[in-house]
């Protein structure tokens, strides 16, 4: 069974990576600067994806992450331009911000999503990268937005062990021993995903797999794993989310307020995004006639 589809009668919980939405605005959108050159693709694609988001999820509360310092992923100037006023911009927007010096955006959201999702708690993690499927379990599902303007899919518990043939829990073990290559692994060589899931499948985990190299075939593998055996913790190290960020948080603080969102209209106008104040307004309709209902 697939994905449920979230109830229009159930509002979500939505955790949002900032910097990848961010990022992918800045990569798939055409060159935009205010009057005074600042680049703004980045921003107002962010900014349109958080409005969509908004209307069509019509969330209960909300919360955003960006890289902390020490954690920040590589960037282009133009990009780096852009990061200091992404979080004024999703505060604007009604969306709680998350910035913990030294934790990674999606280290953030994994711990959100640990201390606040579960079975009875819809909880919709967005994201670019797949990285954040290591989350995913019951009643925590991941918009895996495209790199392009597509509209992504969502990804529960069942599609990431159809899509990606391994459970979530087991992402990153897959990855440490087939390689990634956005994260600068190189994987054992010879194992490529399938079997990388079929090992682990049947031993349970990586540090359960290189507890018993002696059972592994075919032997070409097994050299492989031996030869590859002293990296791969450290690898595995550098590839599972934690989940255990320091964050004092309470949902409540998290609740969207869209009365207070006239506020982003001065930040939109600021940054010449005149096409999403429309869209804000009607946000902004809904949001006052489901609070009189």
């Amino acid at each position: 069974m697939g994905v449920e589809p979230i109830p229009e009668t159930v509002r979500p919980l939505v955790l949002v990576d900032a910097f990848a939405l961010l990022a992918r605005g800045h990569h798939a959108l055409p060159p935009m600067t205010t009057a005074d050159g600042l680049p703004t693709s980045g921003l107002y694609g962010l900014a349109s994806t958080l409005i969509k988001l908004l209307a069509e999820r019509r969330p209960r509360a909300t919360a955003c992450a960006l890289d902390g310092e020490g954690a920040r992923r590589p960037m282009a100037p133009a990009l780096a331009r852009q990061v200091p006023l992404a979080r004024a911009l999703v505060e604007a927007l009604g969306f709680r911000s998350f910035v913990v010096p030294g934790a990674g955006a999606k280290d953030v959201l994994a711990t959100l999503a640990a201390k606040l999702g579960g079975p009875r708690s819809a909880t919709l993690l967005v994201a670019c990268e797949h990285d954040l499927a290591q989350a995913v379990r019951p009643g925590v599902t991941l918009l895996l937005l495209s790199r392009g303007a597509g509209e992504g899919r969502l990804l529960g518990p069942t599609e990431v062990m159809l899509g990606m043939g391994i459970p979530p829990s087991l992402l990153a073990d897959r990855d440490a021993l087939a390689g990634s290559r956005a994260h600068g692994i190189p994987g054992v060589p010879g194992v490529g995903p399938r079997t990388a899931s079929r090992l682990l499948l049947r031993h349970g985990s990586l540090a359960a797999l290189l507890s018993r190299l002696d059972g592994v075939r075919p032997e070409r593998v097994r050299r492989a794993l031996e030869e590859a055996a002293p990296s791969l913790p450290g690898h595995l190290a550098r590839l599972a989310l934690r989940a255990d960020v320091p964050l004092v948080v309470d949902e409540r603080a998290l609740a969207v307020d869209f009365a207070r969102l006239e506020d982003a209209f001065a930040i939109l106008e600021r940054l010449g995004f005149r096409s999403l104040l429309p869209r804000l307004e009607s946000v902004m309709a809904r949001g006052a006639a489901s609070a009189r209902s």
